[in-house]
């Protein structure tokens, strides 16, 4: 029997298709925790298990009034993981897994910044220090994850000239004519089994991972465009590398007539 074959049209759509089922679900399961949390944190374990709270002193908890408190802890959670669902599929939806990740990323903490502010209303008296650590915890957290995003998702570029082939950005290094031994287009990845040291946000993915067949291989993905070019190293390692501002066939000819006797 025959392999059916995908036009660009069709495979495109499917693509996108997994796409949206695949951030579907860890953004599903992180909203249903959201929305499970207010269920299961009441006044009576509240000392026990409510974060914040379950650190304070004797004096501290009689200072804060937790019965007035959790209402608001209730309906913020709830909010909270409904509002991330619903923007987070429509971001996936509408713009991309990219944009999606990084909004499921970001979201979360800020909305923490928004119910620490309002928690503080419910303390009688003087704050104690631990909303302050609190505010730079949850600042380095954004802070981190705002460098993170925006680094891994800038275009990585393959730059090269007679002598070198250099990739950019996250992951990137440089290599020279001898360290080169082939490169090529291929219609396909190699069946990814997991990530062994690298970023990942959509359909981008940049760093070291391990194949079904434990090989490992680095990965330089911009987009999820096909064909991908293979640069296989003289030392054996394979790099794939996808752009997304150019056409990898155009990549792959300018290499061919840059390496006339490589490809």
């Amino acid at each position: 029997m025959s392999e059916v074959e995908l036009s660009p049209t069709t495979a495109i759509q499917y693509s996108s298709l997994l796409s949206l089922y695949i951030m579907l679900f860890p953004l599903a399961v992180i909203s249903l925790l959201f929305i499970a949390i207010p269920f299961i944190v009441t006044e009576k374990n509240a000392r026990y298990i409510l974060s914040g709270y379950n650190t304070m002193n004797e004096a501290e908890r009689n200072a804060f009034d937790i019965k007035s408190y959790l209402p608001f802890f209730r309906k913020f959670y709830l909010f909270l993981g409904i509002s991330l669902f619903l923007i987070g599929f429509a971001l996936n939806y509408l713009i991309s897994a990219n944009a999606a990740i990084t909004f499921l990323a970001i979201y979360p903490i800020v909305a923490h910044f928004y119910s620490l502010s309002k928690s503080a209303s419910y303390y009688k008296g003087m704050k104690p220090k631990k909303y302050t650590l609190a505010y730079i915890v949850l600042g380095s957290a954004l802070l981190l994850v705002v460098i993170l995003m925006a680094t891994g998702n800038l275009e990585s570029e393959l730059i090269f000239n007679s002598d070198k082939i250099e990739i950019t950005g996250m992951y990137g290094e440089v290599l020279t004519r001898d360290e080169v031994k082939s490169f090529e287009l291929v219609e396909d990845l190699p069946e990814i089994g997991i990530r062994t040291n690298g970023f990942s946000s959509g359909n981008v993915n940049k760093g070291y991972f391990d194949t079904k067949n434990k090989e490992n291989v680095k990965l330089i993905l911009n987009s999820d465009q096909r064909p991908v070019l293979l640069i296989i190293t003289s030392s054996g390692k394979k790099i794939y590398y996808s752009a997304s501002k150019k056409s990898n066939e155009t990549i792959f000819k300018q290499l061919q007539n840059t390496f006339p006797s490589m490809e």
